[in-house]
């Protein structure tokens, strides 16, 4: 993910798969510097022809081969709200304008946005108000498309901060500020929240997931070893927080990449984890499509064997970049041309709605929806289904086979004014 922008999503790291086989990428932490705007996108080699560009201030949304009625009948259908991708980077801050990419996610079949709410820049101080203008934003603009929204907190003020090594981020040394915050929110966004009172006109789409913390099994997010001992004791005040302020919200656990598997056991060794949350999440980053099936069922059969084989499993990043052929800067998974990024997505949509019932597959959230790559550049930055051109958000080969397998697992033709209403079913 974006480690250069103000508010990232992370990708250090990622599983690499050989045929047969899982085998591991080691993780690098890369600089989380300022963000710089990107030049004009070159020229894409395996492109069929130049993308069409979406102006920023005009929300058109791009065609895309709706699907047949034999092609949607051929995948599961899939429940609403399964559908989602990650927000981040300089798009996350309104730059390019946030409304018209909302729009042409919903046009999509997109149902969800998952994205940072960044504690350390609502709280800076810990005796001052919180300054919730970002998360409005996020939350307005994805409403009144009628997307939902799925929140990562994370980044920790520095008057509640660990010492911590230099570039990584620094985690709460009280946690009881972090899980105040959480209450502010779900005031602020949940059933009851003060944000729809202040905002009636707006499609109400309050939240009810929270997703605790970002990777924690990297040092880069969690520099403590090991681990799980201070991460399980963040979930549980956040565990108490939020089923105070909201009883029927569920507590999401912080995605993880690499040997997942392992690291949620450790999760479990600590006692009574499984008590603190309702959801599992994954980010099963492979070189080949169907290993994202193998890693999700790696992170069920922990599951099982710790007694929650009931609860569901998201999927809260996943995804390939385009980066060869623009002399990305590292060698993490999981790079390729434009055409073999669109070629996966095109592979793994069906697969995800035909496991979905068996691996308790709740959603999945695609990494990422736009990114601003740069020649010789992290690899992460050319993830995006759209290119961050300037003002423009540029089409990359991936949006059309991602729109096309997204409507057939929704079994529609075309979606309606709001995400989630199909206009013209396909079956």
């Amino acid at each position: 993910m974006n480690l250069r922008a103000r508010n990232p999503l992370i990708r250090i790291a990622a599983l690499a798969v050989s045929v047969g086989a899982l085998s591991l990428v080691p993780a690098t932490s890369a600089s989380a510097g300022a963000g710089t705007g990107a030049g004009p996108m070159t020229a894409v080699r395996d492109a069929a022809a130049a993308p069409a560009r979406i102006a920023a201030a005009a929300p058109t949304r791009p065609a895309a081969a709706a699907p047949t009625r034999a092609a949607a009948a051929a995948v599961p259908k899939v429940p609403s709200g399964f559908v989602g991708v990650n927000l981040d980077g300089t798009l996350a801050d309104g730059q390019p304008s946030l409304p018209p990419a909302m729009s042409t996610m919903a046009a999509t079949g997109v149902e969800s946005v998952r994205a940072a709410f960044n504690w350390a820049a609502a709280q800076p101080t810990a005796d001052g108000p919180y300054d919730f203008s970002q998360s409005d934003m996020i939350v307005g603009d994805a409403a009144q498309d009628g997307l939902t929204v799925l929140p990562v907190v994370l980044y920790t003020p520095s008057w509640d901060a660990r010492p911590n090594p230099s570039g990584t981020i620094a985690i709460p040394r009280d946690d009881a500020p972090y899980a105040a915050y959480l209450t502010a929110l779900i005031n602020r966004y949940g059933p009851h929240g003060t944000y729809w009172t202040q905002n009636p006109t707006l499609p109400k789409r309050p939240i009810r997931q929270w997703q605790i913390w970002n990777e924690p099994n990297f040092t880069y997010y969690w520099p403590t070893r090991p681990f799980a001992p201070s991460y399980v004791a963040l979930v549980k005040a956040a565990h108490t927080a939020i089923k105070r302020a909201d009883p029927g919200a569920e507590v999401v656990l912080a995605g993880m990449p690499n040997d997942a598997w392992d690291y949620l056991q450790k999760i479990y060794e600590v006692p009574n984890a499984g008590r603190y949350f309702d959801a599992v999440a994954a980010h099963p980053y492979t070189v080949i499509p169907s290993n994202v099936i193998l890693f999700v069922q790696k992170m069920r059969a922990v599951m099982q064997r710790n007694g929650n084989a009931g609860k569901p499993i998201i999927i809260t990043e996943m995804g390939w970049n385009s980066s060869i052929g623009h002399k990305p800067s590292d060698d993490f998974c999981c790079q390729s041309t434009a055409a073999r990024q669109a070629a996966k997505v095109a592979a793994v949509l069906p697969l995800l709605a035909r496991y979905r019932a068996a691996l308790k597959l709740q959603a999945f959230y695609y990494y990422t929806w736009a990114s601003r790559g740069t020649n010789g550049g992290p690899s992460a930055d050319w993830a995006g289904i759209f290119q961050i051109n300037g003002s423009e958000l540029v089409p990359k080969p991936v949006y059309a086979t991602f729109k096309a397998g997204v409507l057939a697992m929704e079994h529609c033709r075309r979606i309606g004014a709001l995400a989630g209403s199909c206009a013209a079913p396909a079956g």
